[in-house]
């Protein structure tokens, strides 16, 4: 027995999402006109997935909205930077869904490198130094733009922080019109990120740089 398959791809804003499919025994079982109809059905139906999609992400991004909200209203009340530091952390993993992540600063005494301060999901990466301009973070510190890279392993600067990283994103940290440190986080899964994920980071890291900054205030006031 023979069988005969008619495939035509779903697209989502050009990008192929999957494949419908069908099959018949007979080899005679379709003809042009049967793969016109196929084909203006599958735009359909992927005009129905796009639809739902658009909904879902709205929904998760604002429900991810108010989740930073209620951690930058936390934020603004804490003064210890070794606690805040660790906020950041867990905010980021809580409303971001990033489980490896790092708060890098630029290093007081050395303001050519930046230092990890702390990190989540990263393994040893304590005694890393990552010179500013270099590797992806150091771009963004240079720059002072958020940064997202979809496959790691296409880019020549990139410096290994995860094993087996292939998606990175980060957005710098900003006090005063200066940059201080940067926010990172990098996904085993190529494209992991998209730009939705970067306008959050962007806004986590400004409630970031300001808690920093107010428990640097503090700490000067203290001395």
């Amino acid at each position: 027995t023979k069988s005969f398959t008619c495939p035509r791809p779903s697209t989502v804003n050009g990008r192929t999402i999957g494949v419908l499919d069908i099959e018949n025994t007979r080899t005679d079982a379709f003809n042009e006109f049967d793969l016109h109809l196929f084909t203006t059905f599958t735009g359909q139906a992927a005009a129905a997935i796009r639809s739902a999609l658009f909904v879902r992400d709205i929904e998760s991004k604002a429900a991810r909205l108010a989740i930073l909200h209620r951690i930058g209203q936390t934020l603004s009340t804490e003064y210890d930077p070794d606690v805040i530091v660790e906020m950041i952390l867990a905010g980021a993993k809580e409303a971001l869904d990033y489980s490896r992540c790092a708060l890098l600063l630029i290093d007081r005494d050395d303001p050519t490198v930046l230092r990890i301060r702390a990190s989540l999901g990263y393994g040893d990466v304590g005694s890393l130094r990552i010179k500013v301009g270099e590797g992806i973070t150091g771009r963004a510190a240079r720059s002072g733009r958020p940064l997202l890279v979809p496959d790691v392993t296409k880019d020549p600067g990139y410096i290994p922080g995860v094993t087996g990283g292939r998606c990175e994103i980060c957005a710098p940290l900003h006090i005063d019109g200066r940059i201080v440190g940067v926010l990172d986080a990098e996904s085993q899964e190529m494209c992991a990120y998209d730009e939705g994920d970067l306008d959050l980071l962007s806004i986590f890291a400004a409630q970031a740089s300001g808690a920093i900054q107010n428990a640097r205030l503090v700490s000067d006031l203290e001395k």
